[in-house]
């Protein structure tokens, strides 16, 4: 796990400018980071009148492996007599696969 300072210079910054700055900035980032799915132990944000102040701590060192299933179209309007249609191909397509690694399955 990594530690990780991030030190912003500013022209000088109001006492109550600064707080509202470092609580938009600290939600903010923890925002980013759940959303990009990287971990974290602690988020620390703090200012002196001339800086803004990022302290991360436990901060992992890599991200963990995600796995991802995309629903397309129906089987019965991707494949006709096992061949696939352009509604199957485009869909591969898209997702930068060959039409080869499509699967079908059952869902709801």
């Amino acid at each position: 796990m990594s530690t990780y300072l991030l030190e912003i210079g500013t022209e000088e910054l109001p006492a109550h400018f600064a707080n509202s700055v470092i609580n938009q900035f600290q939600s903010t980032i923890e925002y980013e980071l759940e959303k990009c799915f990287v971990k974290y132990h602690n988020v620390y944000c703090t200012s002196t009148p001339r800086r803004i102040v990022l302290y991360l701590e436990g901060l992992v060192d890599f991200g963990e492996d995600k796995a991802e299933v995309r629903k397309g179209p129906k089987a019965e309007s991707a494949f006709k007599e096992g061949v696939p249609t352009k509604a199957a191909i485009g869909f591969a397509k898209s997702l930068n696969l060959d039409i080869k690694e499509l699967e079908i399955q059952d869902t709801n």
